[in-house]
């Protein structure tokens, strides 16, 4: 009996799986870091668009970040409503001889509420709103009070409806292809600069 081999073929096969891992894990760590800079991003072109601090839309932008084995790292934009009074909302008093004040919502004696201003895009005007005032929604963590916008809907003290802004979700569905687009060209570099690295590692 005569037995034939290909003397080099354990040692190519061994060689192309290690070859697959590394284009995976090149892949893997590309996406990563890719996603933290595609965030950053996404809530730079956010906040050119919302008047919205940055640090807030960034905690709203949630990455699902990629597996060696699921090579797809995903951006998610929370859909929570976001209270009108973190578009810059500020009391706006008038004159009210005798007026107790309020210094919940930051109304000294001698002055009454007569509405909200508040400021949604970041290059738009100021906007009065004459029929809203701040109301007392609760506390934080922190003891902190939370206010929101809201106007009257009926005569009892609880008749009152809160006003919300755009979502961090809407404004990220207006932004995300442009994002897309200027940070594929990064994924790639760096996809290209990981592999390299491991390929010369073998």
């Amino acid at each position: 009996m005569m037995r034939l081999e290909v003397r080099g073929a354990r040692k190519a096969e061994r060689r192309l799986g290690q070859m697959n891992r590394a284009v995976r894990l090149a892949a893997y760590r590309a996406l990563k870091r890719t996603a933290v800079t595609a965030r950053k991003l996404g809530a730079q072109q956010i906040g050119r668009e919302l008047n919205l601090r940055r640090t807030y839309i960034r905690d709203k932008l949630k990455i699902v970040d990629p597996t060696p084995d699921r090579l797809q790292a995903v951006i998610q934009a929370s859909k929570t409503r976001v209270l009108l009074t973190r578009y810059d909302a500020r009391q706006l008093v008038r004159a009210a001889p005798g007026a107790k004040g309020s210094p919940i919502r930051g109304i000294p004696p001698g002055r009454k509420a007569a509405g909200v201003s508040v400021k949604v895009k970041r290059a738009g005007p100021r906007r009065k709103l004459r029929a809203a005032f701040l109301a007392p929604l609760g506390t934080k963590g922190s003891g902190e009070r939370i206010l929101g916008v809201a106007i009257r809907t009926g005569r009892t003290r609880r008749s009152f409806r809160v006003l919300y802004g755009p979502s961090v979700d809407q404004a990220w569905k207006s932004v995300r292809r442009q994002v897309l687009d200027e940070i594929q060209p990064l994924l790639e570099r760096r996809f290209a600069d990981e592999l390299r690295h491991r390929l010369r590692r073998l």
